[in-house]
């Protein structure tokens, strides 16, 4: 499988962010100054695909159940958005609000795939598979044969890998676009990649909007998952080693 590096939490992808010194995409997966995670195709990135790198190490003692270590994500994935990032940040409430709400909605199924492990589960935990948000992250797009990086890379306000590849949101205000703006959708709809628009009002209107907006691909996402895991390591969430 090809793997893809995407680089996030970062406002823009200077030459002098990239290692090595071939910046070309030829040369095979590239290296950043940056945070970044490694996707391969045909397999969706979530919350407990790999082990997310935390700034500080997260305070374990604290995060026993599945709601607190949510809570301590949410932080974390609103701290990629930056300080300033009102819209990026109240996404990232929403999101972890509706993985919430779609494990307590189908909490009688979730169950049902645990009953053979008596206690050792909760359904709850079932809520690692969702998908793992990328704020300000930058999706190779390249506008002409070619390029090369950084000049490949197109930001998106938040991005998704799936089992189908990218996945890039846009969360849309009331200001018109310009021909900037234009430009990069049309460089991510040449890549193949999906970018799904989401009225800013909806991060507000208690949930169904939000919802809406997502893809069919997005729901569901602990079926095909075998068992239920964390994204801490195994004990932050009481599974065995």
């Amino acid at each position: 499988m090809t793997a893809t590096v995407i680089p996030f939490a970062a406002d823009a992808v200077t030459a002098a962010q990239i290692l090595p010194a071939a910046r070309s995409p030829a040369a095979g997966p590239v290296a950043y100054r940056l945070p970044s995670v490694t996707v391969a195709a045909g397999t969706a990135l979530r919350l407990n695909s790999a082990k997310i790198e935390f700034g500080e190490p997260p305070p374990l003692q604290t995060l026993v159940s599945v709601a607190d270590q949510l809570a301590f994500l949410r932080g974390h994935f609103q701290h990629e958005c930056g300080i300033w990032a009102k819209h990026t940040r109240l996404f990232m409430a929403r999101y972890i609000d509706w993985i919430d709400a779609e494990i307590a909605a189908n909490r009688t199924e979730l169950a049902k795939k645990l009953a053979r492990f008596g206690t050792l589960y909760a359904p709850e935990q079932w809520a690692f598979s969702a998908l793992r948000p990328l704020a300000r992250a930058h999706l190779a797009a390249p506008e002409t044969p070619g390029a090369t990086l950084p000049d490949t890379l197109v930001r998106a306000d938040i991005a998704f890998w799936t089992e189908t590849g990218a996945v890039a949101i846009d969360l849309v205000g009331g200001a018109t676009r310009g021909t900037a703006d234009s430009r990069r959708r049309a460089r991510l709809d040449k890549a193949g990649i999906r970018v799904i628009d989401m009225p800013v009002p909806v991060l507000t209107d208690g949930g169904a909007g939000f919802a809406a907006c997502l893809p069919d691909d997005f729901q569901g996402f602990w079926r095909g998952e075998s068992l239920p895991s964390g994204p801490f390591g195994n004990d932050a969430i009481g599974l065995p080693s």
